[in-house]
């Protein structure tokens, strides 16, 4: 990890001295590249900070906020942290996952409990014949900061040695891939107006 992390510190500090040009950007880790992307708000300046539209850190809990890294409340604040995890219900998280301190449904962009229907894509992994949308319910736990995803028909997906059924670790962004999209441009948007 520290080897991991000082590479991707070394790339931001040559992204933001020569590719940068001084505008409103966004940061986005998945996983590992979430963890890491923490160190970087960890470790930024408040006039970098002040150009961050959004840090999305997917895949992964945060335990403690900082001056950096500040919960999204809804679907356009900016300087903001994004955090989800998906699981079909709370007793399928991965071993030594905590509660989360910052956790939003990228659906509804809320922070509560409220309720949200995601038509999806079928998975790449059905055979053809088998292929169809999805409806799924998605939610947030307020108790765990976990994201809950009822209705989701794809096969589910252990991650060798560390992960269990019912947790969408490696779905994380698939799942959600249009409400990101649209999230990141909105975000955006909204810096470049004020």
């Amino acid at each position: 990890m520290p080897l991991a992390v000082d590479d991707v510190r070394r790339a931001f500090k040559y992204y933001l001295e020569h590719k940068n040009g001084g505008r409103p950007f966004i940061l986005a880790g998945f996983s590992q590249g979430a963890h890491i992307m923490l160190e970087l708000l960890k470790e930024m300046d408040d006039e970098t900070y002040k150009r961050m539209i959004a840090a999305y850190a997917i895949g992964i809990t945060i335990a403690e906020t900082g001056p950096h890294i500040v919960p999204a409340k809804g679907a356009d604040d900016t300087g903001v942290t994004i955090c989800y995890n998906s699981v079909r219900d709370t007793g399928c998280t991965m071993h030594g996952w905590e509660k989360s301190s910052v956790a939003i449904n990228p659906v509804n962009w809320r922070t509560d409990s409220t309720r949200a229907t995601l038509i999806t894509e079928p998975s790449p992994l059905l055979p053809v014949a088998e292929k169809k949308k999805d409806t799924m319910t998605v939610h947030l736990d307020t108790a765990t900061g976990l994201l809950i995803v009822e209705g989701f028909t794809a096969q589910d997906y252990m991650l060798p040695l560390q992960g269990v059924e019912g947790n969408y670790h490696t779905r994380e962004i698939w799942l959600y891939r249009d409400q990101l999209r649209e999230n990141m441009a909105l975000r955006a948007n909204r810096k470049i107006e004020h």
